[in-house]
């Protein structure tokens, strides 16, 4: 309950009334009201002047509060002032609306027997004695249970920042009058400029000019922003047609000249507006050094009617000239030779010759896979040699072995072992070589390899499963500080801390799960097919005897189950012991 006193002066209004135990309620048969003095606009009355005799004023209460003698008072929710001043409630009922009960009525709180709203006061805000702070300039408030801040009248948050720093009256939209009226830091922001101000303006002619802003805010007219002085930056600044007048040129502009060479070049005025160097012109095909650079036709691809050694469109070293436009010519290949290369780009090499040099053809060595020639250095055909062995799976060279150079024959299959002991195998591939992995048809849960060699590990696995060992006949743990993973069909949706066991029988028939003698808490046993989805459940059983759980389940050899330790509750986790018999 909150208390504010803000003292006025001092009236006798109360001095009876305390003495009866406090000033009267609102709706007693008085009529009298302490708000109403408060209300009466601070004016003195008869009444008031008959209670100036010496009494002290009854304070102002803060909004929705009543003065009840010694204190401002909730009368809605104050368990000693219920409804009226000096109403107390029974020791154990609480003040509800300004109606004692035993309890709050929905949607209420009851903090020190005063039935709150808690999603809209500030003093136990979402619950019991949260007391919403209050900062610069702002007083708490609590919105949907959560604390907030709101501004005091002539304040404005401007920074984000808990409190309102900024003093400001709002005005509605801002105007021209060198104030900010809507408060948000800036003066006249919607206008070109602030009255008065020096400003930027444009004249006549475009040049930038400084002239000051109107009454009205605007930026003085063109052909009323006062003309700057000329100024050298290629432009007409004072508005009298000339460019850069007063000074040698015109920054920017360009003039021919004449080079050192003797050439005709050009030259720009700088940015001082002087004339710069002379610079040559591009060098052309002509014969003459243009660009001064003491070389003729530079720049250009050659230098006309020189010759040089090419490369022919068929790749043969021929010869080109260049052209009266210093470009050269087509390279022009040269004569056929007996050199595997054809010379003169008409499409054949060696052309004239037995056989072009080093190539192959197929003929009989008198092998079931054929032979192979080579032409000679002369461009004649070499004798049939049989062919070397290929990675084909097939004798090539009739030596009775087939791919016998290879690591393997081609498309074999070779067994292997992967890093986890999981048996798998390898196929030789299309170069004769083996896989550098070793791949089982399916994942292996007990093993932490990628069995199957699809990048995932114990995939079609429950995350974090523990397998049980072969022939186990028990398995223990404490499933408390466990995630809850799996729902059930039993035990309350079996919604607890729960670890899920792998489980793969060797031999097919009935196997049981049970915790009877090794859980002294409400235990829930259930069994999947596939641990991703709780429609493969197969087993499910909560209380079998006592709070104990068994389920027994028809199991085949080589298959995956998953058997899932859970408990009936949130708060039912513990040690545990399942006792397992195997078929």
């Amino acid at each position: 309950m909150r208390v504010q006193r803000r003292w006025r002066g001092f009236l006798v209004a109360c001095v009876t009334a305390a003495a009866l135990g406090g000033c009267p309620a609102a709706d007693d048969d008085t009529g009298f009201d302490a708000r109403d003095v408060l209300d009466d606009g601070g004016g003195d009355t008869t009444a008031d002047d008959a209670a100036d005799d010496g009494a002290e004023e009854v304070p102002e209460c803060p909004a929705g509060e009543t003065w009840c003698g010694t204190g401002c008072r909730d009368l809605l929710q104050d368990p000693d002032h219920c409804g009226t001043c000096g109403s107390p409630c029974e020791p154990l009922d609480v003040c509800d609306r300004g109606t004692c009960a035993p309890g709050c009525t929905a949607g209420r709180l009851n903090c020190g027997r005063s039935c709150v709203d808690p999603q809209t006061d500030p003093e136990h805000c979402a619950t019991c004695d949260v007391v919403c702070a209050a900062a610069d300039n702002a007083d708490p408030v609590c919105t949907a249970g959560v604390c907030g801040l709101e501004c005091r009248d002539g304040f404005v948050d401007l920074d984000g920042l808990p409190g309102c720093e900024y003093a400001c009256l709002a005005a509605g939209a801002e105007t021209c009058n060198g104030v900010d009226d809507d408060c948000d830091a800036e003066t006249d922001e919607d206008f070109s400029c602030l009255a008065g101000e020096p400003v930027a303006c444009t004249t006549a002619c475009g040049s930038a000019g400084s002239g000051t802003c109107s009454a009205e805010c605007a930026v003085p007219a063109p052909d009323a922003c006062p003309l700057p002085a000329e100024a050298c930056n290629g432009a007409d600044d004072d508005c009298d047609t000339r460019c850069d007048n007063g000074f040698t040129c015109c920054a920017g502009d360009t003039a021919p000249c004449l080079t050192t060479c003797s050439s005709i070049g050009a030259r720009t005025c700088g940015p001082d507006c002087a004339w710069g160097d002379c610079l040559p012109a591009a060098e052309e095909c002509n014969g003459l050094d243009d660009d001064c650079d003491t070389v003729t036709d530079s720049g250009f691809e050659c230098t006309r009617r020189a010759t040089e050694a090419c490369t022919t469109a068929c790749g043969s070293a021929g010869n080109r000239v260049c052209g009266d436009d210093c470009a050269w010519g087509v390279c022009a290949p040269p004569r056929e030779l007996c050199n595997g290369v054809d010379d003169d780009c008409d499409t054949v090499t060696d052309n004239g010759f037995e056989c072009f040099r080093g190539g192959t053809e197929a003929c009989d060595s008198g092998c079931a896979t054929g032979g192979s020639r080579t032409c000679s250095a002369t461009c004649t055909w070499g004798s049939c040699q049989p062919p070397t062995e290929a990675c084909n799976a097939v004798d090539d060279d009739c030596d009775a072995a087939t791919d016998e150079t290879f690591t393997c024959v081609q498309g074999s299959t070779v067994s292997c072992t992967n890093s986890c002991g999981v048996a798998a195998s390898q196929t030789c591939s299309g170069t004769c070589t083996l896989p550098a992995t070793c791949c089982a048809p399916t994942e292996n849960c007990t093993s932490s390899c990628d069995d199957d060699c699809d990048t995932l590990v114990n995939e079609d696995c429950c995350p974090g499963a523990t397998p049980i060992p072969a022939g186990a006949s028990s398995v223990s743990g404490n499933t408390c500080g466990q995630p809850n993973n799996y729902t059930a069909t039993c035990g309350g949706s079996a919604a607890s801390a729960d670890i899920a066991y792998v489980y793969s029988p060797t031999r097919s028939g009935s196997a049981t799960f049970s915790t009877v003698g090794g859980a002294g808490w409400d235990t829930v046993l259930h069994a999947r097919t596939d641990c991703t989805s709780s429609g493969s459940e197969i087993a499910c059983n909560d209380d079998y005897s006592g709070l104990q759980s068994n389920i027994t389940f028809a199991v085949t050899a080589g298959s995956t189950y998953y058997v899932i330790m859970d408990g009936f509750s949130s708060g039912n986790c513990g040690a545990f012991t399942i006792t397992i018999t195997n078929p």
